[in-house]
């Protein structure tokens, strides 16, 4: 988007040269921690480094920090909060639902770490660009494969966990294919779509394509390799698809001849495509219990169907040990989860939950699709792809609801940083700056290019 207007700006100081440049240097740190803060909190929302036993303490950190900020900036902030009131119902409803949760403790912790997640995404896409959120991106989850390939003997930290699956420096292995199919996507588009990255960012994004492509090897996760490639590709189709009016008829026509010829395989075969699909991922008709255990949430939502168990209100319900114990016998300790963001979201907090999230998500798809659209942003293309995967994984897996995790903090940073333009009613609004004691401080409005 070319929108680069002027906003007001704060009384300007005068005290001289000398003053000014103390305030530019203040400033200059501010940035500077500023970044540091976003790294930190994608770094460790990631799950990645939970060995060192230090993911409190940072968390803590992380609290204090935003909370300096906050006050710094209350004003543009407070501004920030009320443009994306969407983003924070989910986590008012968490916190409400103390009030019928069976685990009032348990719940308000969740909601509370719920809400600050929140803010600190909505704090990072309203402090930083999307070029400055891919950079900031691209290098943590660079970092993360570099340092998981490091370990692939154990090196570091024990890299296999009790079922002998490769997770590098992850907690577990479907954190670690998470990752690695964000990264994959954000790879892609830096190496074939994104602009002016220079000789040198681009190298970067092949290499961490063959980090990408050790750890899942080694991983054997065949889901991990088929959703990288579906968010690669998808991501590159729908560049194309939004540069060129004409590639909509020939990407429908050539998906209809492949389903076309599909079926008459199948046909011609008596092959069973549903059983077909699910081998080439390892899967069987259970995907790995995973429909077990959506039944078994479905079951338990129907018991409370309106206002659900509250958030965090369910895996450690006493009421249902026996059940859950049952379940983790069969299909490891891992499971604390139902896998599936709609069955969590209606077991915590019932329709009300699900449609406060979705809102949250729609609202996200739709401003980077704008900006992808009208604006002809491939960085607006890459978060819309970026959030459209997350919520796709989030349909055979966790975290997406939860506090303190990646895809919802990078969702809600992504949905920040693109929001739609102001009518000519209104005064357009600024972007949290850094701060510059003694000088006159210009505020940026959302422009992106």
């Amino acid at each position: 988007m070319g929108m680069t207007a002027t906003v007001s700006q704060f009384p300007p100081y005068r005290a001289g040269q000398a003053s000014a440049r103390a305030g530019s240097r203040a400033g200059d740190i501010m940035a500077i921690t500023d970044g540091a803060f976003m790294a930190t909190v994608f770094l460790f929302s990631s799950d990645a480094f939970v060995f060192l036993g230090v993911h409190s303490i940072v968390w803590l950190l992380c609290y204090a920090y935003f909370l300096m900020r906050l006050a710094i900036s209350l004003s543009q902030l407070s501004d920030a909060l009320v443009r994306n009131w969407v983003f924070l119902l989910y986590p008012m409803l968490a916190v409400v639902s103390v009030l019928w949760s069976q685990l009032p403790v348990d719940t308000l912790r969740f909601g509370i770490q719920l809400s600050v997640s929140v803010m600190m995404g909505i704090f990072i896409g309203s402090r930083f660009r999307p070029r400055q959120i891919f950079l900031a991106f691209f290098g943590v989850m660079l970092f993360a494969m570099f340092v998981s390939v490091l370990n692939l003997t154990s090196a570091i930290t024990p890299a296999y966990d009790g079922r002998h699956l490769f997770q590098g420096i992850f907690n577990s292995k479907n954190a670690l294919g998470h990752r690695a199919v964000l990264f994959t996507a954000t790879c892609t588009f830096g190496l074939f779509v994104l602009p002016r990255l220079g000789i040198g960012l681009r190298l970067a994004c092949v290499i961490g394509l063959g980090l990408v492509a050790i750890v899942l090897a080694v991983a054997g996760s065949a889901t991990g390799i088929l959703f990288s490639f579906a968010a690669s590709c998808a991501g590159l189709v729908l560049w194309i698809l939004l540069r060129s009016r004409g590639a909509w008829m020939f990407l429908l026509a050539s998906c209809a001849a492949v389903l076309g010829l599909f079926l008459i395989a199948s046909l011609f075969t008596k092959l069973d495509p549903l059983s077909f699909l699910l081998s080439l991922v390892g899967r069987d008709a259970t995907l790995t219990g995973r429909t077990i255990l959506w039944q078994f949430g479905w079951n338990h939502y129907l018991m409370r169907p309106w206002l659900g168990f509250g958030a965090a209100g369910f895996w450690e319900n006493p009421h249902f040990a026996s059940d859950i114990l049952a379940l983790q016998r069969r299909y490891g300790d891992g499971v604390v989860g139902f896998h599936d963001l709609i069955v969590e979201l209606l077991v915590m907090l019932g329709p009300l939950g699900l449609i406060a999230h979705l809102s949250m998500t729609a609202v996200c798809l739709y401003r980077t699709l704008w900006h992808a659209r009208h604006g002809a942003d491939p960085y607006a293309a890459w978060a819309f792809i970026m959030i459209l995967s997350i919520f796709g994984m989030s349909l055979l897996g966790a975290q997406y609801y939860q506090g303190h995790a990646i895809p919802l903090i990078f969702v809600v940073a992504l949905g920040t940083a693109y929001r739609l333009p102001p009518s000519r009613r209104e005064a357009p609004s600024a972007r949290i700056p850094s701060i510059r004691p003694g000088a006159s401080l210009a505020l940026d409005i959302r422009g992106h290019q």
